[in-house]
C-alpha cells in the first residue's frame, strides 16, 4: 500500500481546481486521467467536482482530495502527504504528456473517454 501512496502522492501537472473554473477542470470531471509508467504500471484517476478523487492501480484503490492552490495542482492522498505541480487548465480528451512523480518515475499521463 505505500507504493501505492507513494505513486498517487506524484506530481501531476493535469488537473483543476474544485470550482471548476477552467476547461481542464470541466474535461476531468467527465473523463478518466491514466498515468503509465515505462514498466506498464497503470494509476487510473478519477476526479470529482467537490474536491475529491479515487486512484486505482491494480487491485488497490487510494482516495484522497484535490485543489488548485497559486497556480498549482495539489494531490493529498488519504493518509499521505501533500504534492504539488504547475497547472494546466487547457488539457482535453486524448491529450498526452510526461511527467515525473514524486517517487522518481517517468509516467505518461493521458486523458481518456468516459469514467
Amino acid at each position: 500500500m505505500k507504493t501505492v501512496l507513494a505513486a498517487a502522492a506524484f506530481a501531476l501537472s493535469f488537473a483543476a481546481a474544485p470550482a471548476f473554473a477552467d476547461a481542464t477542470a470541466d474535461t476531468f470531471a467527465a473523463n478518466t486521467v491514466v498515468a503509465t509508467a515505462a514498466n506498464g504500471a497503470t494509476l487510473k484517476f478519477k476526479f470529482n467536482p467537490g474536491g475529491a478523487y479515487t486512484m486505482t492501480a491494480g487491485d488497490q484503490t487510494v482516495t484522497g482530495a484535490w485543489a488548485v492552490e497559486n497556480g498549482q495542482f495539489c494531490l493529498t492522498p488519504a493518509g499521505g502527504e501533500k504534492s504539488c505541480s504547475p497547472h494546466s487548465p487547457n488539457r482535453k480528451v486524448g491529450d498526452t504528456w510526461q511527467v515525473t512523480g514524486a517517487d522518481g518515475v517517468a509516467y505518461t499521463v493521458t486523458v481518456q473517454p468516459g469514467r
